[in-house]
């Protein structure tokens, strides 16, 4: 994600242009993107965070064991 928000950023002419989309479609666009980023290192920080807490962080989690 950090990748295409960098893009986002760094290219705002091209990606209205691709998109064919203004200059508010834009920014919110940009704003979903961050979010999206925050969201994602807020979901790999919550277990570490978690472990701190307890021993069974997992159980009382929302988290499921992907095999």
């Amino acid at each position: 994600m950090t990748q295409i928000l960098e893009y986002l950023e760094n290219h705002p002419k091209e990606v209205k242009i691709i998109l064919g989309i203004t200059d508010k479609q834009l920014k919110k666009l940009i704003e979903n993107a961050q979010n999206l980023e925050e969201n994602r290192k807020y979901a790999i920080m919550r277990p570490i965070a978690n472990a701190f807490q307890g021993a069974d962080w997992l159980k009382r989690s929302n988290i499921k064991r992907i095999n």
